[in-house]
């Protein structure tokens, strides 16, 4: 079985999606430099995010544990 995602990465790669695909399509469409930009200040803004808030959370919520870990 491969690695489980949580919730909230799972909440956050969809938001990450749909606004990048959004912004796309409503506002940049014809305009790859403007696009290209917009993109990856968009990347630039959901990392710094995580790296801010989530995984602060993350490690205070504690880590679930490995799968090579022996059941209790």
């Amino acid at each position: 079985m491969g690695p489980r995602v949580r919730p909230c990465e799972l909440v956050m790669r969809s938001a990450f999606l749909a606004v990048v695909v959004g912004v796309d399509v409503l506002f940049f469409r014809h305009r790859f430099w403007e696009r290209l930009i917009v993109n990856v200040g968009t990347v630039l803004v959901f990392g710094a995010f995580y790296l801010l808030f989530l995984k602060r959370w993350i490690v205070k919520s504690g880590t679930p544990p490995s799968r090579n870990a022996a059941p209790r």
